[in-house]
């Protein structure tokens, strides 16, 4: 059920990206960068896999449907801000990111002023 939800927002998130981002936004082969920052250990690492695998799926349903996909980065935030805060920095500095997906309400407070300045899209999930 949940990945249906998953698959469902980051469907309607790569329409969007899509349809209404400067082409900025694009990768130089034509495609879209997508950072998923989330627990991928500690405490919240089993959501973290959840939200990993239904990131997963929805790309390789687009893959088999359009033969493109966007590329997904994923950095563990291990539902700490410092550490997402981090791991943004480090994409951010070896990918042009479309979109970030976050896990945690503390961990999207923390990176919405930069993601905002930067006008990449965030979602949480």
């Amino acid at each position: 059920m949940q990945t249906k939800y998953v698959f469902t927002i980051f469907f309607c998130g790569c329409v969007w990206l899509g349809t209404f981002c400067p082409t900025g936004v694009l990768a130089e082969e034509g495609t879209t960068t997508f950072a998923a920052i989330i627990p991928l250990s500690g405490n919240g690492a089993e959501h973290g896999l959840w939200i990993k695998r239904g990131l997963e799926l929805a790309r390789d349903n687009l893959r088999a449907q359009s033969q493109s996909a966007p590329v997904l980065v994923f950095e563990d935030s291990q539902g700490q801000n410092t550490l997402a805060i981090s791991a943004l920095r480090k994409v951010s500095s070896t990918h042009d990111i479309a979109a970030v997906f976050s896990w945690g309400s503390g961990v999207a407070l923390a990176l919405s002023p930069i993601v905002n300045q930067a006008r990449i899209v965030q979602m949480g999930v």
